[in-house]
């Protein structure tokens, strides 16, 4: 588990209100594994995606045998959506108790959907080689990350404590910057894996493997 301390003088919720929730990423789709871009295409979790969604359950319910005082939100995507359903299953819920906020959508990417980052890279679209830039650069058709962050912070300023989040990579990059007050530099080289989840608390993200599911630890 690795932990992540806030920064001083990080965002705050409206009211002054620092948020707690854990964020879940969906899990492994075919266009994850071909490192094809995905935005507001709808993909279906494969074989591994399934998996991670299960054990991430599992894990979950450890931590929080009791999840009635969360209110949960997701994405409408349906690789989240697929996600979620064994997590609303551990807990014997169904959808219905599930705010779907658009604005948890990933990001979009516009022209560029479906095409492998390592085709985009080679022709000069590299977020690492210059990070600022790449988060105001908006293809065509899509949105920037900096676009993505003026829904992102709309959601957080409502969001309801505690909350459960499933939604997608962009999404929690975003959102970190938001919360934790991150630089605008950083968010593209942000981490966020789909064999675990974090928990964002007043003071710090930690971060759980899902694999740990049957040891609490």
């Amino acid at each position: 588990m690795r932990n992540e301390r806030q920064p001083a003088g990080g965002g705050m919720m409206q009211g002054g209100a620092r948020p707690y929730c854990y964020f879940i990423r969906h899990g492994e789709t075919d266009w994850n594994a071909e490192r094809r871009v995905q935005g507001h295409v709808e993909t279906e979790l494969n074989a591994r995606g399934r998996r991670q969604a299960e054990m991430i359950a599992q894990r979950l319910k450890v931590l929080e045998p009791d999840i009635s005082r969360f209110t949960i939100y997701a994405s409408p995507m349906k690789r989240v959506r697929q996600t979620l359903a064994p997590i609303l299953a551990a807990y014997g819920l169904d959808e219905s108790v599930v705010r779907l906020d658009p604005r948890l959508k990933e990001r979009s990417f516009g022209v560029i959907e479906g095409t492998v980052w390592d085709t985009l890279v080679a022709k000069g679209l590299d977020p690492r080689a210059d990070p600022l830039s790449y988060y105001h650069w908006r293809p065509e058709g899509g949105e920037s990350y900096a676009d993505v962050e003026v829904r992102v912070r709309a959601f957080v300023a409502e969001m309801e404590n505690p909350a459960i989040i499933v939604s997608h990579g962009g999404i929690h990059r975003v959102m970190r910057r938001v919360i934790l007050n991150l630089p605008p530099q950083e968010v593209a080289t942000l981490k966020v894996p789909q064999d675990g989840f974090c928990r964002l608390t007043p003071e710090r993200i930690e971060w759980f493997p899902a694999e740990a599911a049957n040891t609490g630890d």
